[in-house]
């Protein structure tokens, strides 16, 4: 296995992770919602649905960065440079 089977493996494996994490808290927000509601004034209250009771960092909006082509070029030098310093020429 290479150096970036490895990395695209590991990468893989977050993502999956991270997405079992995020659903757990989504499905405790859910709960929380739910126990919630029967003891609130529905009236006077702005909790409609499980998301009003609180947001998850990945909810909200990312600002976006543009990178210049110039320093898109300088950080993948910079990366690769320190993977072969890490990790050889593998």
């Amino acid at each position: 296995m290479t150096l970036f089977e490895v990395n695209k493996a590991m990468e893989a494996y977050i993502l999956i992770e991270e997405g079992k994490l995020k659903s757990d808290w989504e499905i405790m927000r859910t709960i929380s919602y739910y126990s919630l509601i029967a003891h609130i004034d529905k009236k006077k209250s702005s909790i409609s649905q499980p998301k009003d009771l609180f947001q998850f960092p990945w909810e909200k909006e990312e600002k976006k960065v543009k990178l210049s082509e110039e320093e898109v070029k300088s950080i993948d030098e910079k990366m690769t440079k320190m993977l072969i310093q890490n990790f050889g020429n593998g």
